[in-house]
């Protein structure tokens, strides 16, 4: 099976986002739209083929279209508050976590902003998300430690999953679901 990644592309100046967009199609093999938004250009959802092709492309791209920056974030979801939160000044491939956890460690970030993504969340489910991840994503160890049915877990994490369309299932999504919960102090 081949995953999919959703990544947003940050560049210095994206007045021409036509020929960036074949550009981006031409390396990945893929049909890839853009959306301009605030401060980044979302990517269409691309195979990990096609990602892998774009991410060893960023070089080349920035040359082409005369970029001094030029930086793709991978992301779990799609959210304009959270990558308006964050703040790249180096070029290359990052994850949302790596780049928060810079920030955190530099007293950079908006820890508002960042917790605000998960505000419509019932506290019972972020707590059973927390615990979940915490225990390597067991069901049943999750199940003893909260006297709750594995079934019941899974209930749990199927609701967090529609709710905010984050699959804590995958590892990189739920190191930053666990970092984000963690900051909003669920205990």
């Amino acid at each position: 099976m081949n995953s999919i990644m959703r990544s947003y592309l940050l560049i210095d100046n994206s007045d021409n986002i036509q020929i960036l967009e074949k550009m981006l199609r031409l390396i990945s093999h893929e049909q890839i739209e853009l959306v301009k938004e605030e401060n980044a250009i979302k990517i269409s959802e691309v195979s990990m083929n096609g990602f892998t092709r774009i991410a060893s492309s960023l070089e080349t791209l920035a040359s082409d279209l005369e970029l001094n920056e030029i930086a793709l974030v991978v992301v779990p979801f799609y959210d304009s508050k959270l990558i308006n939160s964050i703040n790249i000044h180096k070029n290359g491939v990052f994850f949302l976590y790596d780049l928060l956890l810079e920030q955190y460690s530099k007293n950079e970030l908006d820890i508002q902003g960042v917790t605000s993504i998960l505000d419509n969340v019932p506290k019972e489910i972020l707590l059973t998300v927390k615990n979940y991840i915490r225990l390597n994503q067991s069901l049943v160890q999750t199940g003893e430690l909260m006297f709750a049915h594995r079934n019941t877990i899974n209930y749990r994490i199927n609701k967090f999953i529609n709710v905010t369309s984050i699959n804590v299932r995958e590892m990189q999504n739920a190191v930053l679901v666990y970092f984000i919960i963690t900051l909003m102090d669920i205990n």
